[in-house]
């Protein structure tokens, strides 16, 4: 360093900060550089960024509406319904298709949440598999604004984007949990906070034979 520093000087230093610097060491050097007599003054960091250590947490978020929609019975609103039923339309089970409908309020989730995984998880009390696509999907839901107890097969909302899926196999051998974690549900999610902080998806077995009655918000099990 200089011996004499006068007004209108320059003096620039390069401060080097080893990983996972908290937050009280960058308030001292910030202080450090406020209290300085001599502007401008330029501090360059080098090496690894500053990182705040943060605590992840996991916010559970269940659904604000749900309901199924029937082709077998296409006026039928089954909004009340303790269960939510899933089945395909195929050759031997031809438009016996049954969709669910989901959507969750994301406003619990804090505003400057970095959002790192996004699963989706749900519990059939029975179900059974006969036969053709054994999966169940997910598909994104543009339109937020159907009511759990208006919604009809003849009026359901379109889908779109596909979210995730799982192997629904179930044999009638009691409660059964499934579940599925992807990108393209944590990108919706983030999409959607931005929007009006609403997520709706539907849920299909597509062309299987495959059903699992989900419990509905109605229906849940009683956890104490």
């Amino acid at each position: 360093l200089p011996d004499t520093l006068f007004a209108g000087d320059t003096l620039n230093f390069t401060i080097k900060f080893k990983p996972l610097i908290v937050a009280s060491s960058l308030t001292d050097a910030a202080l450090f550089v406020n209290n300085s007599v001599v502007s401008p003054f330029t501090v360059s960091l080098e090496g690894n960024s500053l990182v705040k250590p943060v605590t992840p947490i996991t916010i559970v978020i269940y659904p604000e509406a749900d309901a199924r929609v029937s082709a077998v019975n296409p006026t039928t609103n089954y909004g009340t319904d303790n269960r939510v039923y899933v089945f395909g339309s195929n050759t031997t089970y031809l438009n016996n298709e049954s969709h669910g409908y989901f959507r969750f309020d994301l406003s619990g989730i804090p505003a400057d949440a970095d959002i790192t995984n996004a699963s989706f998880k749900v519990v059939a009390s029975d179900g059974y598999a006969y036969n053709y696509d054994p999966n169940h999907y997910a598909y994104f839901v543009t339109n937020d604004s159907w009511n759990e107890n208006t919604i009809i097969w003849n009026t359901k909302p379109v889908t779109s984007s596909l979210l995730g899926q799982w192997f629904a196999w179930n044999n009638n051998s009691g409660e059964r949990t499934f579940s599925f974690n992807s990108a393209s549900l944590k990108s919706q999610i983030v999409t959607e906070r931005s929007g009006d902080n609403k997520l709706s998806f539907a849920v299909t077995n597509n062309t299987g034979a495959y059903y699992n009655n989900y419990y509905s918000k109605e229906g849940a099990p009683e956890i104490s």
